[in-house]
């Protein structure tokens, strides 16, 4: 193997974003992947990656505090953590510790904006776009919205994208969109791409 192009996954996102939504004019957009196990936190301001960052933060948190508070296994919690995602009946516990677990993904999500904010001299976000797969956690965005007194909205990596609808359903594109973004935009890089 070669490697011809090296990238990181808030760049991919960021070009992404570009290819479906197009530059971002005079806006200061920020883009949050949160993932499994890290959070990319990227902002576009006019047009041009001006912060990234990685908040060891995800999915995986949830999973971890089910197991350890509970006493079950890493497999035994993630089920129930995806159970309660789908919204079928799981034990109160599971609940309360989602919701805790919420707050404190929530908490350094917060964190990096104020870092951004002390960094940037004091750049702010206009529009916030959400993506990943444990972005659809029960209440994270809502928790997220509320210490950041920002609004969220989906990221669909597939805006511009046309699909045949007889071969892909597009409740299946719906169902991957959010795992999809930073693929996409690592699918976007050719050489010489700076």
């Amino acid at each position: 193997l070669e490697c011809k192009v090296l990238d990181v996954s808030g760049f991919a996102l960021a070009n992404c974003y570009e290819m479906n939504y197009g530059r971002s004019g005079g806006e200061n957009i920020g883009l949050l992947n949160i993932g499994a196990a890290v959070t990319n936190f990227v902002v576009i301001a006019n047009g041009d990656v001006m912060f990234c960052r990685d908040i060891p933060a995800g999915g995986a948190n949830y999973t971890n505090e089910i197991s350890k508070s509970m006493g079950v296994s890493t497999q035994e919690a993630e089920m129930l953590k995806m159970s309660a995602m789908s919204r079928q009946e799981v034990p109160d516990d599971v609940v309360s510790l989602i919701s805790v677990t919420n707050e404190t993904i929530a908490e350094e999500i917060r964190n990096s904006f104020d870092f951004l904010s002390a960094t940037t001299n004091g750049l702010s976000i206009n529009r916030c776009m959400v993506t990943g797969g444990s972005a659809g956690t029960t209440g994270l965005m809502e928790a997220v919205s509320r210490v950041t007194s920002l609004p969220y909205e989906s990221f669909n990596p597939f805006l511009r994208i046309k699909v045949n609808a007889k071969k892909v359903p597009a409740e299946y594109m719906a169902q991957i969109a959010p795992l999809a973004s930073v693929a996409m935009g690592l699918g976007l890089r050719q050489v010489g791409d700076s």
